[in-house]
């Protein structure tokens, strides 16, 4: 058991899944660290950076979030993780893929080599403070937290970074299954034969499933846990459409535009075919390739976005209220984001950079809790936040 930090709370950085929508948790984290404060005792400090990892006592993330969570916990800044999503984007999802009917839309090939050139050769016991991804066991459907901290001895401590964050990455239908070698004596399962899928089948938002470890760990009351949670972005999607002022011809015609990923007629017979199933106006009657196919209404999408919610109801209530902060923007369906389009990079920088002005507005009622979780007051904010403190 580790030394409880001298903060007076114990504090996570949780980060949620979303492929390439990443980078809208990077660009929130990185708006939140210049973003111009004070100290809250009003000394010196105008101005300061605030490297977010000061602020943490632990972090936590899954697909996507494991990247950067893993990345922030050995020392990369949100401006150094946000500055590789945009150049290398495109690469690991390029615009020629499938539509991963047969086969995963994607091969690994690009976002490996990306996460181990980020990760190096570390382990677990590399990282200072505690960090753990979630995955889930495939075979078992046992969801599974990897991870661990410098002098840990718990399972996985001594596991290779990149591969519990390339197990965590591997969406179904967009990457392939990924073979996990457990560390002797780690796989508390022997049915298991270590095939690993995204954590965002169970955890999409990990601080649930990864406080009761944590309190465990560090002897902290749930009610002592403070915890900053940044989403990917979320939509709602519609079952249906328009029938107002929409005639079939005109439906119709948008479904059957040529979409960018087409190699051939018979490609885009198929594509057309699948987004006509998957058109709001028939949501109703979806079968199973209008579920799984197209991304932007998949089934995989709803479960994530569903238990993601679950995740954050329960732990907004099991967490006294101060001490639990959600970032996430709500987008309308016609301005959605799918979790593979890098083409709406400048979007996701501008949703990621607005949701912080937002939140250290005077007007919001987040705003006061940013700055006792940070540690500082924020030029924006006028709120008397000394007087939050645990028991009053």
């Amino acid at each position: 058991m580790l030394k409880r930090p001298r903060r007076e709370f114990f504090q996570v950085l949780s980060l949620s899944g979303g492929g390439y929508k990443g980078v809208y948790s990077l660009s929130a984290l990185k708006s939140l660290e210049d973003a111009k404060h004070s100290l809250l005792d009003g000394s010196k400090g105008e101005g300061l950076r605030l490297p977010i990892q000061e602020c943490c006592d632990a972090f936590l993330g899954t697909s996507v979030g494991a990247i950067i969570a893993t990345g922030l916990a050995i020392g990369k800044s949100p401006a150094d993780l946000l500055e590789i999503f945009l150049k290398e984007g495109s690469e690991i999802f390029p615009g020629e893929a499938g539509i991963g009917i047969g086969k995963a839309r994607y091969s690994t090939k690009a976002i490996e080599k990306i996460i181990r050139e980020i990760m190096g050769d570390r382990t677990f016991q590399d990282v200072e403070k505690p960090c753990f991804v979630s995955t889930v066991d495939a075979e078992t459907g046992m969801p599974l937290l990897v991870g661990g901290w410098k002098g840990a001895d718990i399972h996985f401590a001594n596991t290779p970074i990149w591969e519990a964050v390339l197990a965590s990455v591997s969406a179904p239908t967009y990457f392939p299954f990924r073979r996990f070698e457990f560390p002797l004596g780690d796989n508390e399962n022997p049915d298991s034969n270590g095939w690993l899928v995204d954590g965002g089948l169970s955890a999409n938002a990990p601080e649930l499933i990864a406080l009761s470890d944590l309190s465990k760990n560090f002897a902290v009351p749930l009610d002592n846990f403070f915890v900053l949670s940044i989403g990917t972005t979320s939509t709602l999607t519609k079952l249906d459409g328009p029938r107002i002022g929409r005639s079939k011809t005109k439906v119709w015609t948008d479904l059957l535009k040529p979409s960018l990923h087409w190699k051939s007629l018979k490609h885009f017979c198929l594509e057309a075919y699948i987004k006509a199933l998957n058109h709001p106006t028939q949501g109703r009657r979806w079968g199973a390739i209008a579920w799984f196919v197209n991304g932007r209404t998949s089934l995989i999408e709803l479960i994530l976005k569903s238990q993601e919610n679950a995740a954050v109801r329960v732990c907004g209530s099991i967490v006294p209220s101060e001490q639990y902060i959600r970032l996430d923007t709500h987008l309308p369906y016609e301005d959605r984001i799918e979790l593979d389009d890098p083409r709406k990079h400048s979007a996701l920088v501008k949703l990621g950079e607005k949701v912080v002005e937002n939140e250290l507005s005077p007007s919001s009622n987040v705003s006061h809790r940013i700055a006792l979780f940070t540690g500082r007051r924020f030029n924006s904010h006028s709120a008397v936040v000394e007087t939050l403190s645990l028991g009053n």
